[in-house]
């Protein structure tokens, strides 16, 4: 893949998921960190995936989500950050909505509106049009920084480099 095809793709489909929004959109101090569980915790092809997993993303999402909270406290801004992850195997997830600011959101299709679940076409959009979007490695994820006009994030764990060659695409500090 040519670095700067990604680009064109972007552009493209930018262009076309806006198309009857009007062009594209942004909501401001909103970020959104998408967390896959789902297949990586029940499949036993991914146990090996799934224990590394399951030791680093509890303390490394909370010292990010209390990272995040510093930045915007610095620009005199107060995020609100939603953990968007699936509902099968998110449950040690839970208590990050402890932290300031902070809602998880589990992506599964639900008539029940006093739950705290989303339709996962709406919790798409969402990913699409936050001003910052810390993506993970995902295809829901992938798409949704290739639309998404702002900025795009990602742990310098799972993305290196900037692969996609994309503007707005940075890659995350150690946080510690």
């Amino acid at each position: 893949v040519k670095l700067g095809s990604c680009k064109k793709v972007a552009e493209l489909l930018r262009k076309l998921y806006f198309s009857e929004k009007g062009g594209p959109q942004k909501i401001n101090n909103l970020v959104c960190i998408n967390i896959r569980r789902g297949d990586m915790i029940t499949n036993p092809n991914h146990s090996k995936t799934k224990d590394i997993m399951l030791k680093r993303d509890f303390k490394y999402y909370q010292l990010l989500i209390r990272h995040i909270n510093r930045e915007y406290k610095n620009k005199n801004k107060t995020p609100t950050i939603e953990i968007h992850t699936e509902i099968i195997g998110s449950e040690d997830l839970d208590k990050l909505s402890e932290e300031e600011n902070t809602k998880i959101i589990k992506g599964v299709y639900s008539e029940d509106s006093s739950l705290s679940f989303i339709n996962p076409v709406d919790q798409f959009h969402r990913l699409c049009i936050a001003e910052e979007f810390y993506m993970y490695n995902t295809g829901f994820s992938f798409l949704a920084s290739l639309i998404n006009p702002n900025n795009i994030l990602a742990p310098h764990f799972i993305f290196p480099r900037n692969f996609l060659g994309l503007e707005n695409f940075q890659k995350l500090p150690v946080i510690e």
